[in-house]
């Protein structure tokens, strides 16, 4: 078996935590909806939602339209998540300076900015659910934008400033190539 580089050693590992996010943050989100009484309040603190606005329990209704606006930036991570794999598969096999890894990278870095601004609509979608069987005033829409979303909003848009670089540098290589 020939020795392996660090930089394969390294992307076999992440490629193996790719997976393992892929299968556990739908697992995640699946138990914080069913399992509401032991792990609502993490959710409803994401959300914004102050402590008194918590219902103990959920109704069906609510599991069910919370699973579905969860699962949305959910769903967006898992398919940049997949291409991510596919980058770390190609460079475990010692492809570096391919279209389709350029391609990967462009894919997951937007899927990174898709998922601040859907977050953003999703997490106040999730506080209504939370709150819809409470009485009048006690329900709840939050908007926030946290410090965190737009710092990985701006890290999503450099990858894709990154990868539009790569492919024109891989595009400069074609022709280079070619006039020899």
């Amino acid at each position: 078996m020939p020795q392996q580089t660090p930089l394969q050693r390294l992307t076999r590992w992440l490629n193996i935590a790719c997976l393992g996010l892929i299968i556990g943050l739908p697992l995640g989100s699946l138990l914080i909806w069913f399992q509401w009484e032991s792990w609502g309040h993490v959710l409803a603190y994401r959300v914004g939602l102050a402590t008194e606005r918590i219902p103990q329990s959920l109704t069906m209704t609510q599991t069910v339209l919370g699973i579905a606006v969860t699962l949305i930036p959910v769903g967006i991570m898992i398919f940049g998540l997949v291409r991510l794999r596919c980058l770390f598969l190609s460079f475990s096999r010692g492809a570096i300076f391919t279209t389709e890894n350029v391609r990967a990278i462009r894919v997951f870095a937007w899927c990174v900015v898709a998922i601040q601004i859907v977050k953003f609509l999703t997490e106040g979608l999730a506080s209504m659910v939370i709150t819809m069987t409470n009485p009048p005033g006690q329900r709840a829409l939050v908007l926030q934008l946290s410090s965190d979303q737009v710092l990985w909003l701006f890290v999503g848009l450099i990858f894709v400033v990154i990868a539009h670089a790569l492919e024109e540098g891989h595009r400069l290589a074609d022709d280079s190539a070619a006039i020899v």
